[in-house]
């Protein structure tokens, strides 16, 4: 049964916050963390007539008031489940992303400038971290079983649609298996 008395936003939101979060040096106070539901770091709370709302965002109004059109509230902690007030403040969307750079926050949607390719790439620079056959979480098939693929299919007596059924795939992976565009490491 539902009470007569619906909890307030305001008593809702403190419910979920631990004020003995880490210590931002600068200012030398703790983060006020927001241990309820975060989506990308970020806490949320849903708080009428808002449907979902960020709560540094509804920090940043309880303790100061509407957030101006055009400006975003932003963490001078850098730290997305800080609701501190004191620990954020307004900016343009172009000031944040200034923020971002000079902290070295800069994710490649926002500076597709900064995607590693080619030589550089994390995969040619780490090659020991690339996950092969078995490794790869989405394998369908074992190391035996590719073997066993293309030494059928080099007898000639099976077509790739035939050993696709008789190994229970589709035919794209059989065919990708012989033509040695994958399990390259068994070639």
């Amino acid at each position: 049964m539902r009470s007569s008395h619906p909890i307030s936003p305001e008593v809702r939101f403190w419910k979920f916050v631990d004020k003995n979060g880490p210590i931002y040096i600068p200012f030398g106070t703790n983060c006020w963390i927001w241990t309820g539901f975060t989506h990308k770091g970020y806490g949320r709370i849903t708080i009428p007539p808002h449907s979902n709302i960020r709560t540094h965002r509804f920090s940043w109004e309880l303790f100061n008031g509407p957030i101006p059109k055009g400006l975003e509230v932003c963490h001078h902690c850098d730290n997305p489940s800080c609701i501190r007030p004191e620990h954020l403040f307004l900016a343009t969307h172009k000031e944040n992303m200034q923020d971002c750079l000079r902290k070295q926050r800069v994710s490649s949607f926002t500076h597709p400038e900064k995607i590693s390719r080619g030589e550089n790439h994390w995969s040619k620079t780490h090659p020991e971290k690339v996950k092969k056959g078995e490794e790869v979480h989405s394998a369908k098939l074992t190391k035996n079983q590719v073997i066993e693929i293309r030494t059928l299919y080099s007898t000639g007596e099976y077509s790739q649609q035939q050993l696709a059924n008789m190994f229970h795939v589709t035919r794209t992976p059989v065919e990708f298996i012989v033509q040695g565009k994958t399990w390259k490491s068994l070639l």
